[in-house]
């Protein structure tokens, strides 16, 4: 478990890749928070930056503070209803890549667990441990890019997107 001091990275402030009247792309940092938490130090996120810039700014989808990646941003309820819906409907297909400590024997593979909330350290998730019952599908495909003297650089494509699935 990693307890870290919240610092978000104040540079680039926002790097936007794209923006139209319905949406707005951005390449947000690793360290940088997608929507605002509860307390007061989590205000400063991707959602409150551009909403800054662009008042209508709405949320579509999250990445945990600690992934840098793309995420899309609806400017009016249309764009957002359409943009949710490709998430929902798996149109759209995401794509990590990840370096694990250890060495990932198979080339490619699926990793199908269920996960639960991890009541000892909310809000983060669990996997399901023998015997145990419950949890929502978490499945998701790997491949492995390159292996690295401790470590192993991989492809993720989670099928599912549930919270935390790729920790």
């Amino acid at each position: 478990m990693q307890i870290f001091d919240y610092q978000p990275p104040a540079v680039p402030w926002l790097d936007i890749r794209y923006k139209d009247r319905d949406l707005i792309i951005i390449n947000k940092p690793s360290g940088l928070l997608s929507n605002p938490g509860r307390a007061a130090h989590t205000f400063d996120c991707a959602l409150t930056r551009l909403q800054a810039l662009y008042p209508e700014t709405i949320l579509v989808h999250r990445l945990d503070c600690a992934t840098s990646g793309i995420m899309v941003f609806a400017r009016n309820k249309k764009a957002e209803s359409h943009l949710k819906t490709q998430f929902q409907d798996r149109q759209s297909k995401k794509v990590y890549i990840a370096e694990v400590m250890g060495h990932v024997l198979q080339d490619q593979g699926i990793i199908d667990l269920a996960i639960v909330p991890d009541t000892e350290h909310p809000p983060y998730q669990k996997t399901l441990q023998a015997g145990e019952t419950g949890g929502k599908s978490a499945l998701t495909h790997y491949r492995v890019l390159e292996r690295r003297e401790n470590s192993t650089l991989v492809e993720l494509s989670p099928e599912t997107g549930r919270t935390h699935q790729l920790r």
